[in-house]
């Protein structure tokens, strides 16, 4: 069965960011589902010195997010905070540190901490506020190598901070079996079309614009299979195929057309609020907005923030905590605050 995760997502991204601040890496699945966004109208950042990075940021983040980690039920340990925090910060400088042909940004850097302090003290952070603190900290090291040129990360490349450009394989992998990689500009996949051979399948985003997923081991020019065509990416034979018609035998690595979804081998519609439901873990079969009730075996709206709950699963927002459905958090995390 074809599971329908709730929205983890930008809280996941968000904290990966944490642990690749500047780097190449992170949430790249999601690329296609991206937005402009102030971020912190205003913000009042101080260019920061490489030396002062990792202290700068521990001092952004573990000053401000105390009243987040109280709403979210931890415990606060600035000192656990301060520790942790600062270790993140230092691995980001060494990593940056360690490239070929790549400068700090000091003005950058600045505008990354600051992203965070607002994060940290909003204790949210919506598509806007992703995209603008991606923005600022892939901005941290300056890249000057060309395109055509090898690499070894994206940071090298120049253009890379605003992800008009990435260090990808240029040719299938020699007698050493690592592929050389060099600044490549980058583009949305084409699509592709019935039968083609894929790497991935990109689906409308809640958020807007389209989610891209790709797969491990996708052959050389792969293109992505649109669900808005009509298509999915068959990961067991990377071939674009169509959605499966609901009524129509499916597997779980099969999309069903018309928003449906694999139930016991069919593709079936989603189920309406107040009718009856199997809850089959993160397999949620009601319709969009709301949730399968184990005890009353009925399809229940989601519930807002400030509603009573007893799990994560009844909440808009994923999160469920004191009896009452919260906020999403991004500051909020045993890393950041300790334990609960």
């Amino acid at each position: 069965m074809r599971m329908t995760p709730r929205p983890f997502v930008a809280a996941s991204c968000v904290l990966a960011a944490l642990h690749a601040i500047g780097s190449a890496s992170g949430c790249s699945s999601d690329s296609s589902d991206s937005g402009g966004g102030a971020g912190a109208a205003g913000a009042p950042a101080q260019p920061v010195a490489q030396a002062d990075f990792a202290s700068k940021l521990a001092e952004a983040i573990c000053s401000n997010v105390t009243e987040c980690c109280g709403d979210h039920g931890y415990a606060y340990d600035s000192a656990r905070c301060s520790t942790n925090m600062k270790t993140v910060g230092q691995e980001s400088i060494d990593s940056g540190s360690a490239l070929s042909g790549v400068t700090y940004d000091a003005t950058a850097a600045g505008n990354c901490i600051w992203q965070w302090q607002a994060i940290a003290t909003s204790c949210v952070a919506d598509k806007d506020v992703q995209a603008a603190l991606a923005k600022a900290c892939n901005g941290i090291w300056v890249g000057t190598k060309p395109e055509g040129q090898p690499c070894t990360d994206g940071r090298e490349c120049a253009g890379f901070a605003d992800g008009s450009v990435g260090c990808v394989a240029a040719a299938p992998a020699g007698d050493a079996g690592v592929a050389q990689k060099v600044c490549t500009k980058t583009a949305p996949a084409p699509h592709g079309a019935k039968g083609d051979p894929c790497g991935g399948t990109c689906e409308p985003a809640a958020s807007g614009g389209d989610r891209c997923t790709d797969s491990e081991g996708a052959p050389a020019g792969a293109k992505r299979c649109w669900v808005a065509d009509g298509l999915f990416c068959d990961a067991n034979k990377y071939q674009c195929t169509e959605l499966v018609a609901q009524g129509q035998p499916c597997t779980a690595m099969a999309i069903c057309a018309d928003a449906a979804y694999c139930h016991a081998g069919t593709c079936a519609a989603r189920i309406a609020v107040g009718s009856p439901c199997e809850a089959a873990g993160l397999a949620d079969p009601c319709q969009s907005g709301a949730w399968c009730n184990a005890t009353s075996k009925t399809c229940e709206a989601l519930k807002a923030d400030g509603e009573s709950c007893t799990s994560y699963l009844e909440c808009a927002s994923s999160r469920c905590y004191g009896g009452k459905c919260i906020a999403m958090s991004v500051a909020a995390s045993e890393s950041v605050c300790g334990s609960k």
